[in-house]
């Protein structure tokens, strides 16, 4: 298929989302924990601190969630770009789960290799998630692991969008870590992972942030989570709540 699909392709509209889990640490500030593998807080992807398995979606279950892997990315991309197939974006060291892009049979790349847009990589997952399962209902790509390539994306049934999570609503819910604080560059190399909460004054130990949780206590029980902009300075730009079905 020609770059003029895929820009068609790009102009429909899409949500996003997803979670993590609640860990203290005593000496080092935990940053995000992504759904069930955990992202790490450190721009080399170390292994997580903690990791959070989502009580209340079956990840069994392949009518709400089902894995992406780079055989199936690589046949999505060859059925609808060219037989290039699958490539990662060479502007992004070490390469992560924005790192995604189809490559046309004469090396140029979809998304562009330096994206400005992050939703386009979004659209782009969400097309690879409906060309995955084939079935008559809607599932987008959600980031399980921003540190991973291929296997940390995964797709999930989307049943509306939810609403923006409310991070400072959530941290004084704890009572014990009533205030968000934002980590700064040290913690994260993406703005979306630098929040976490911390005791009043914001010294000490501080607590990581499930999104997930965020938007089951805002939204209820059938939501998740999705990191729509990894840049997003504010976390209510960065991420979204959606509801998910079976």
């Amino acid at each position: 298929m020609t770059q003029q699909w895929y820009l068609a392709q790009a102009g429909r509209l899409r949500m996003s989302g997803r979670v993590m889990l609640l860990a203290v640490t005593s000496s080092a500030v935990l940053a995000f924990t992504p759904y069930w593998p955990s992202v790490a807080e450190s721009d080399q992807g170390v292994p997580p601190h903690s990791v959070s398995a989502a009580n209340r979606v079956d990840p069994d279950d392949p009518t709400v969630l089902q894995p992406m892997n780079e055989d199936i990315f690589d046949s999505f991309c060859k059925d609808r770009i060219g037989e290039a197939g699958a490539a990662l974006a060479t502007d992004r060291q070490p390469a992560d789960a924005y790192s995604l892009r189809c490559q046309e049979d004469d090396g140029t790349l979809y998304p562009s290799n330096e994206v400005t847009d992050w939703g386009d990589v979004n659209r782009m997952m969400e097309d690879a998630c409906g060309w995955k399962i084939q079935e008559n209902a809607r599932y987008i790509g959600r980031v399980t692991n921003l540190y991973k390539t291929f296997s940390g994306w995964q797709c999930a049934r989307y049943e509306g969008n939810a609403g923006a999570p409310d991070f400072e609503k959530w941290c004084q819910s704890t009572q014990q870590f009533p205030q968000l604080v934002n980590r700064g560059r040290a913690s994260s190399r993406y703005p979306a992972y630098r929040w976490a909460c911390a005791r009043q004054g914001g010294g000490g130990r501080q607590l990581s942030i499930s999104v997930d949780e965020v938007c089951q206590q805002q939204y209820g029980e059938n939501t998740l989570a999705e990191l729509d902009n990894p840049y997003g300075r504010k976390y209510d730009d960065a991420w979204s709540c959606f509801y998910y079905g079976s």
